[in-house]
């Protein structure tokens, strides 16, 4: 057995990821140590459930650790010992007891289960047998087992070492008593695989290994029941032999549907020949005898019995005998009556017996006239069969005895529609549904319908998941529990990546399900239609709607396909059958079914039976559209065969059907003609215009309904449901406020679209609207079943309603949207003065810019301690993106916890001292103290000694110019980035000499030196650029980020000859280009003036952790605009000079222009890949953007963008090869880019787009737009105004016209503008001021604050003219080094800092390192803001600023603690010391981590780049942030 030793030392997390947090005595306890095999000791007294459950963890065992379990004949030799409550000794409970296990806890929860570490064991208990099972399998989970092993091929990694913190221990119990599934519809799908591959037998028969491995999926889920499947042409369950045998063996309850009264399949069990007809009126006494053989046949069942009662016809139809209202609820209630006593002779007391009745369909109505059903008998209730619960428990029916339960579907045969193909039902509606339950005390019984466990997977597991703990995920934790779900599958980098592609697939699959595709039903007139069925017709998606929906719908399906198929060549080899079968097949056979369905239709409307002169002249587009349609038709065919013969060796053959029922919408597409393989593959081969889609609002304003301005209490937001993904769920008399603003005045039509949910309550479903005040106008959604509008409704997963507004005038106005009933679910709405609009998705642009999860970098808490404002120590911390709402903390001094369920992220400890030790414990959810489930502690900190954190650094020895001039180094831009991947931040300094110049100015450098350090000054690296990279502000842009996604930073800059990296190698060396690897490393390339304007020119990226270089190729374009080579010495003169050089801009042909670059971090194909490093040279005249991804291997080419002249721009590939090019414009990115650069997605597509100055690239590299403004100094991308959709982009401008613009950072339209008679070259955006909504700006051309709209703010100062401004602002007083009071705020850098929602400012004074201070802007006036020990921040360390007149900081990000900034400074005194400063001012607010908002973590990341910038969010901070009352 396992040596009993324990050892210290971090836990290994995905071994045991709840066993963080624990107290620093807590120990390791290994129970697999890669020598011998996990034993486990089972009592010989415990039910089948238990040995069941340990045959699968042996199984499980030898999965992850090579060796299976083995049983421990004795107890004390076990290291994990089981234990059955229910039927162990009292002694063996009393030695539990004296051990500090909860027994009594555990005996009292359902199915509850115990684990914890006792000595040398771990000890499994359980309530009973289920529960012991439950308990072990955790184990089986815990070590890396997926509930999804065997039927979702998840194949567990391999361990060399399994541990356990010795404190750990959890107390599980179910929420719901019996959790399951109805196998139904399977004929399509498990039936066939069962009979005809798995199992083979007769038709229809699904085998006892069938329901076994069906039995342990279930276990595995920590469900306990199942309603067999009961279609026509499936064998009953009880004429299976063993069938029975092992439901019970696995302690699975077996109940039966609303149409099988007492364990009764009447499909196949009832012999109308025999028995006469299924007539309780006329043929009583048969079916009573039907009855009593199944109550004789199942009495003392082990699994348990859930017996169904009342009564419908032979399947899924009304009872027989019956027609009347009156006969039919006499009927009824007669059979209840009669069973009650049946039940009571064969089986015994009726109360103790596990009823059922389920109010299904027409029984619904019956059952509301006043039947009675016996208080101990559970009403089951049921959806509308398309997720939405058509009916609750009232007051009355919650108080009883046999409760209330649920029958939902995740998959359905019927009308309108069918869908079982995919399953594709929200998340968030499968929450909102059961959660809705669970909270009118349905907590009895839920089981959910299937026609194939394998297919419904997830959504499956969220139901199952909710069942077992309904706490287990809230409305705004949907995304992250998908999300934990994706990386327990397929892997943490996989499943960070893949969440934005599948939450992208919900959303599609949300606005029309695949099944849906065809706007075709079912179950229609005969007499009409084939079958019922009415053919497949146009869908609604509009080609000329807002920009042409229908290819904007294609296109996002095109990509989220890309992704998918690019993941999967991430994921580990064992897991390529699971990520097909659960990701690869839904995802591209959804794709290509809307292709096939889509562009069947284009073909369809360009085949238009003209008989004009245009006759023939869509025959190209209707072949191309009919060959798109038929290859995505092939496509699903390909797909299908791979899934069912190749894909796990065959083992799911005949699993998947492409064509359930033979529906119309699963046929070849219906096109005017066909074409043969080879005519397909041609039209596809032609040119063909594959343009983007951009939204175009075409006047209409539209939101998603989460895009509140104020609400309610009890508003709810929903992620992953409806079309917005965000929809909200408002409570009764709740209602939520918008303001909007039209610039046209007419008769409007305003739309609200809401989740077509049911009055559950017996009730209404009502709202009312109300526009600018008026009387409100009230609608129902109710909707009687079956209804066409129900119908509609179902189809779409909206409900839509319209109000005309007439007269709707241009100008501000407001929106009031109220629930006057409950269940009401509000997801969009939409103002449109084209009443007549055909379309059918509303154009709601992202006005709130979230950040994906999967751009979210690993962090740790951060924790920093420092002494407080008045005494003690002042404690902060991160607030994570991935954090839950219910997060909260414990914070840990000196091992003992002194504050308890912190929600906010800073304490003051006014005990603390200089010599204690901080942690922080966090719990994801309502923590238990006994438990260290859902808890994670950090690493202990100590207090800084000041206000201030002085972090060595190693300053490089000076030298001396070829001119004879000696310089020294100082410490200049930093960056950050993880590169170690221990969740902490590094961070990465340049070194500049003290003879760094301009591009302007002539004159030798240094050499640019980096180094990289952690956080305690320890140095890692050191990289030495050379001489041939010139030293300036415009020369060394470099980025920090993790390009390839090993969760570790890289660095990657322009480089040259004579470039070493920190092994002492010439980066030339890495190179794969035999041109690079062959240059002479010791060529001296600057020419007399010190300028570098020959030489090879390129690109390297750096190991972040090693300093070593990875790969280096060629720098594009090069000086003479070439790829692929350097620019020689001598070559293309002019005079002396390079004549390219004038084509830069550089009049006297100097090298300035030529040499101005800057560079940013993109997510250029969505959050789920990799980034792209984008370098950038030139701005004056040409423009080029270059986008290089690296795969961990090497650097290529993306795409080249030039802006050549002011109307021609082109995107070339790796190989020179034009992408796309435009001429003739009326502006591109030529002459119009800024000292700096901005990147995000800025047109709600996903992907990040650059905002280069005055015009903006697209991800693909083409021109999204360009005002013409021209050519900028700073610039300034965030949600600067609240009010409008999407992001907005503030600039100023060095040019002619000069002055500032803010402008639609999407469309770039001009929201307004200040003009100027000479160079703007300083501006500000920043939220300086609570009395106005939104940012407030203002710039070097006029002495006045403006808010948001252009309105100024402040007095206008007495300053007459510009110099005098620049006076006030930028001289000093000799004696204070700062203004104490400023007419103008400074013109530097914002930050958050005191604790409020506005920024504060970063001011400096004289020259020549304009040391810094704080500064406030009090509604009139700039004040200087002191620490809390009086002093400014240049008094603290000798702090100075860097980029001379520009005196920005080294760096400013939100580094650690919480959401508060820190900034950098380094020590004028020596240079070997970076100043680090972070505030001690307590906040209320809870905020989480700036790093976690994309807008702001990317703006980070070009921080250093050209003139800095201050980096800024992507939302605006008082929508986000949560005040914490204490």
């Amino acid at each position: 057995m396992i040596d009993k030793k324990t050892i210290i030392g971090k836990m290994a997390l995905t071994l045991w990821t709840v066993s963080v947090g624990m107290p620093l005595s807590a120990k390791d306890f290994i129970w697999f140590d890669g020598k011998e095999a996990v034993n486990c000791y089972v009592p010989k007294n415990v039910d089948p459930v238990v040995k069941i459950a340990a045959e699968m963890f042996s199984a499980d065992m030898q999965a992850v650790t090579g060796m299976k379990a083995m049983a421990a004949k004795q107890e004390k030799d076990a290291v994990i010992k089981i234990v059955e409550l229910d039927k162990a000794s009292f002694a063996t409970k009393s030695a539990l007891r004296k051990q500090g296990i909860p027994v009594d806890e555990v005996s009292q929860k359902i199915d509850g289960f115990h684990i914890s570490i006792k000595g040398n064991q771990i000890v499994v208990i359980g309530a009973n047998g289920r529960g012991a099972a439950y308990g072990l399998l955790e184990l089986s989970r815990k070590a890396g087992v997926s509930p999804w092993v065997w039927w979702g091929d998840v194949v567990p990694e391999k361990k060399q070492r399994l541990v356990i913190d010795d404190g750990f221990a959890t107390l599980q119990g179910a929420s719901v008593e019996y959790r399951g599934i109805f196998i139904n519809d399977e004929d399509w799908s498990l039936r066939p695989w069962s009979y005809g591959n798995f199992e083979k037998a007769d038709f229809g028969t699904i085998g006892p290994r069938t329901y076994k491995k069906i039995f342990q999926l279930l276990l595995r889920l920590r469900a306990n029941a199942i309603w067999p499947g009961m279609h026509t042409g499936t064998k009953a369950f009880f004429n299976i032999p063993g069938a029975k045998a092992v439901a019970d063996s696995c302690g699975i309850a077996l109940g039966s549907s609303h149409c099988e009264p007492l364990l009764r399949n009447n499909v196949d069990e009832w012999d109308e020949s025999k028995r006469g007809r299924f007539n309780y009126i006329t043929n009583k006494a048969q079916v009573q005898d039907y009855w009593i053989e199944r109550l004789k046949e199942v009495k003392g069942s082990k699994g348990g019995n859930l017996l169904t009662i009342g009564m419908r016809g032979i399947h899924d139809g009304s009872m027989e005998g019956v027609k009347t209202m009156q006969e039919k609820f006499d009927g009824l209630q007669q059979v209840i009556n009669d069973q009650q006593q049946l039940i009571r002779r064969y089986l015994g007391e009726p109360s103790k017996q596990t009823q059922v009745f389920i109010p299904y369909k027409e029984v619904l109505d019956i059952y509301n006239k006043g039947l009675k059903v016996p208080d101990y008998v559970t009403l089951m209730w049921c959806d509308d069969n398309y997720g939405y619960m058509t009916r609750l428990s009232d007051t009355d029916e919650q108080k009883r005895s046999g409760g209330g339960g649920v029958y939902y579907h995740l998959s359905y045969w019927g009308r309108p529609h069918d869908y079982l193909w995919l399953a594709t039902t929200q998340p968030g509606l499968i929450y909102n549904e059961m959660k809705a339950a669970y909270d009118h005390n349905v907590r009895k019984m839920w089981l959910v319908n299937v026609h194939d466990p394998k297919v419904a997977g997830y959504d499956l597991e969220l139901f199952l998941d909710m069942a077992w703990n309904i706490n287990s995920v809230k409305s705004n934790t949907i995304n992250a529990h998908y999300q934990a779900w994706l990386c327990r599958q397929f892997g943490e980098n996989v499943g960070r990546k893949l969440f934005p592609v599948m939450q992208e697939f919900y959303k599609l699959c949300g606005e029309r399900r695949p099944e849906f595709m065809g706007w075709s039903q079912v179950e229609m007139d005969k007499k009409l239609y084939d079958r019922g069925l009415t053919p497949v017709r146009n869908s609604e998606f509009s080609t000329t709607a807002f920009g042409n929906e229908m290819d904007r719908y294609l296109d996002r399906y095109a990509g989220i396909a890309s992704s998918v198929k690019s993941l999967s060549g991430e994921v580990r080899s064992e897991l390529k059958d699971a990520f097909f079968a659960a990701i690869e097949y839904p995802v591209l056979a959804a794709d290509a079914h809307a292709r096939k369905i889509l562009w069947a239709q284009k073909a369809r409307s360009f085949a238009n039976g003209s008989t004009r002169e245009d006759m023939f002249a869509n025959n190209a587009k209707i072949y191309h559209a009919v060959a798109q349609s038929q290859q995505a038709y092939q496509e699903i065919r390909d797909l299908t065969a791979y899934y069912n013969d190749k894909m796990a060796d065959g083992k799911w053959q005949r699993s998947m059907n492409m064509r359930p029922r033979d529906l119309p919408v699963f046929a070849a597409p219906n096109v005017p003609t066909l074409l043969n393989d080879e005519q397909v593959k041609e039209w596809l081969q032609k040119p063909y215009d594959t343009q983007a889609h951009p939204l175009q609002s075409d006047g209409v304003i539209a939101h998603n309904a989460c895009d509140y301005q104020k609400a309610t209490d009890g508003v709810e937001t929903v992620q992953m449901l409806g079309h917005s993904m965000n929809a909200v769920a408002v409570p009764k008399d709740g209602s939520l406020e918008y303001g909007f603003e039209t610039t046209q005045e007419g008769d409007a039509m305003l739309r609200v679209a809401l989740i077509p949910t049911q009055p559950n309550d017996k009730g209404d479903l009502r709202f009312s609207v109300s526009v600018d005040g008026a009387e409100p106008t009230v609608y129902s959604l109710k909707e009687p079943f079956r209804s066409e509008r129900w119908k509609l409704n179902v189809l779409r997963g909206q409900a839509v309603r319209e109000l005309k507004v007439a007269g709707l005038k241009a100008g501000k106005h407001s929106l009031v949207i109220k629930a006057l009933d409950n269940h009401v679910i509000i997801d969009q709405w939409m103002v449109d003065y084209d009443w007549n609009r055909k379309f059918y998705l509303f154009p709601v642009a992202s006005h709130k810019v979230s950040t994906p999860i999967s751009q979210m970098e690993k962090l740790d808490r951060g924790v920093v301690a420092l002494p407080a404002v008045d005494k003690g120590i002042f404690v902060s911390w991160r607030l994570l993106g991935t954090d839950g709402k219910n997060v909260c903390f414990d914070v840990e001094r000196d091992g003992k916890v002194i504050a308890h369920h912190l929600k906010l992220t800073n304490y003051v400890d006014k005990a603390g001292s200089p010599a204690s030790a901080y942690r922080i414990i966090t719990y994801q959810d309502e923590p238990k103290m006994d438990a260290a489930e859902n808890r994670e502690v950090s690493n202990p900190v100590k207090p800084w000694a000041d206000l201030f954190k002085s972090m060595p650094i190693n300053r490089p020895a000076g030298g001396v110019t070829p001119d004879g001039k000696s310089y020294e180094y100082t410490p200049n831009d930093c960056s950050v980035g993880d590169v170690d991947g221990d969740g902490e931040y590094e961070i990465i300094l340049k070194w500049d000499p003290t003879n760094a110049h301009d591009n302007s100015h002539d004159g030798y450098t240094g050499d640019v030196i980096f180094d990289c350090y952690k956080l305690d000054g320890t140095q890692l690296w050191r990289i030495n650029l050379g001489k041939n990279i010139r030293a300036g502000a415009h020369y060394t842009q470099f980025l920090v980020y993790d390009f390839d996604g090993d969760g570790k930073a890289e660095m990657i800059c322009k480089t040259s000859a004579g470039s070493v990296d920190a092994k002492g190698r010439f980066v030339s060396d890495v190179a794969t280009d035999a041109g690079i690897r062959s240059i002479n490393n010791h060529a001296d390339y600057r020419n007399s003036r010190g300028r570098i304007l020959t030489g090879p020119e390129l690109l390297t990226v750096f190991n972040g952790e090693t300093g070593k270089a990875m790969h280096t190729i060629w720098y594009q374009p090069n000086r003479a605009f070439g790829t692929g080579k350097q620019v020689e010495e001598g070559e293309h003169l002019e005079n002396g000079f390079p004549a390219y050089s004038s084509v830069w801009g550089d009049k006297n042909n100097y090298g300035n222009r030529g040499e101005r670059y800057l560079a940013g971090v993109a997510f250029l194909e969505g959050a789920d890949k990799h980034p792209s490093a984008v370098m950038c040279r030139g701005y004056y005249t040409r423009s080029y953007l270059w986008a290089v991804d690296f795969d961990g291997k090497e650097l290529k080419t993306k795409w080249l963008h030039a802006s050549i002249t002011p109307n021609d721009w082109k995107v070339t590939d790796a190989d020179g090869k034009v992408l796309k090019e435009a001429h003739g414009c009326k502006a591109t990115a030529y002459a119009q880019g800024a000292h700096s650069l901005a990147v995000g997605d800025v047109d709600g597509d996903g992907c990040d787009e650059i905002t280069y100055g005055s015009a903006a690239i697209n991800h693909d590299g083409t021109l999204l737009y360009s005002t013409g403004l021209g050519h900028g100094d700073a610039q300034h991308l965030a949600d600067l105004d609240p009010d409008r959709p999407g992001l907005e982009y503030y600039m100023v401008h060095e040019e002619y016209p000069y002055g500032s613009d803010l402008r639609d950072a999407r469309t770039g339209e001009i929201l307004f503008r200040t003009l100027d008679k000479d160079d703007t070259g300083r501006g500000v955006a920043a939220d300086i001021d609570a009395k106005h909504q939104g940012y407030e700006l203002w710039c070097s051309d006029a002495p006045v604050v403006r808010d948001i709209k252009g309105k100024p703010v402040s007095a206008e100062s007495s300053l007459s003219s510009k110099q005098n401004h620049d006076a006030d602002l930028f001289r000093s007083n000799e004696k204070t080094s700062f203004r104490a009071v400023s007419r103008m705020p400074a013109m530097n850098f914002r930050i958050y800092w005191d604790g409020d929602l506005q920024d504060e400012l970063l001011a400096n004074g004289r020259p020549p390192h304009f040391p810094p201070y704080l500064q406030k802007w009090n509604g009139s006036e700039a004040v200087a803001l002191p620490l809390s020990n009086g002093k400014q921040l240049y008094e603290m360390g000798n702090s100075v600023s860097c980029n001379w007149s520009k005196a920005t900081p080294n760096l400013q990000t939100d580094l650690f603690g919480d959401w508060r900034e820190e900034v950098f400074y380094w020590d004028e005194s020596d240079a070997s010391h970076l100043n680090i400063f972070t505030t001690n001012i307590p906040t209320e607010y809870r905020v989480p981590t700036l790093m976690h908002d994309h807008i702001y973590r990317m703006g980070v990341a070009w921080q250093n780049v050209g003139y800095n910038q201050p980096p800024h969010l992507g939302y605006y901070l008082p929508d986000k942030a949560e005040k914490i009352q204490k």
